[in-house]
């Protein structure tokens, strides 16, 4: 169902073209193009996702963009869909309060570059750590010492993952709002004559109805004020 064809993509391109906003700047017509595309291929494919899947897509979204730029390593990409590799940790946990399952995930973070040092000096950090663990929003909580200074809001939710994997989703509502902006998190809402102005005599419109769901009324409605 969650397929998409090259011509519609390419069609969406070409409305971008036409319908971005004009500049003889080269750069300012570039990013009015890219802005405004971004933005019509978010609306158009949110409009055939089920309600659970549109902030992951906002997700892969804002990261591809983001890696394109080379803003994203791969390895912590990696280690944020993952939780690394699981291989036997031989490091006790040092704390009661943090889940086994926690600890060997940070552990694992440890061996990435910019987290050097982090299994080492949680011990010495554990009261500040456990500030951030009982926090009602850890992601948004200030890390310990040079935590909260070298790492970005990226390499914060790897971390998050880790002690609050139940706060993985708020802290991906704040990245994507902070490098898309808040309209990429707030899917907009069913818009039948935007469908059809997008819909050809070769593309139609299709709808797939959950239980209990009828647009018939809607569309008959629709079709009275196109009269």
């Amino acid at each position: 169902m969650y397929q998409y064809s090259l011509t519609w993509f390419v069609n969406l391109f070409i409305a971008s073209i036409e319908n971005s906003e004009k500049s003889d700047v080269l750069e300012t017509r570039l990013t009015n193009l890219r802005n405004h595309f971004t933005y019509s291929l978010y609306s158009n494919i949110c409009r055939s996702l089920f309600e659970k899947d549109k902030l992951l897509f906002s997700f892969l979204l804002c990261v591809n963009l983001l890696k394109y730029e080379k803003k994203i390593d791969d390895e912590e990409w990696r280690f944020l869909l993952t939780g690394g590799v699981a291989l036997t940790n031989t490091f006790s946990n040092p704390t009661a309060w943090l889940p086994q399952k926690s600890w060997d995930e940070l552990v694992r973070l440890d061996e990435l570059e910019l987290f050097k040092d982090l299994r080492k000096n949680f011990l010495a950090q554990k009261d500040a750590w456990k500030i951030v663990y009982d926090a009602t929003d850890p992601h948004r909580e200030k890390f310990p010492d040079e935590w909260q200074k070298t790492l970005g809001d990226f390499q914060r939710m790897c971390i998050i993952r880790c002690i609050r994997p139940d706060k993985v989703v708020p802290a991906v509502q704040d990245f994507v709002r902070e490098h898309l902006g808040p309209k990429y998190i707030e899917p907009p809402p069913f818009d039948l004559t935007k469908s059809y102005q997008d819909s050809t005599c070769i593309t139609p419109i299709i709808f797939v109805l959950s239980p209990g769901s009828d647009p018939m009324s809607s569309l008959s409605k629709f079709a009275d004020d196109m009269v």
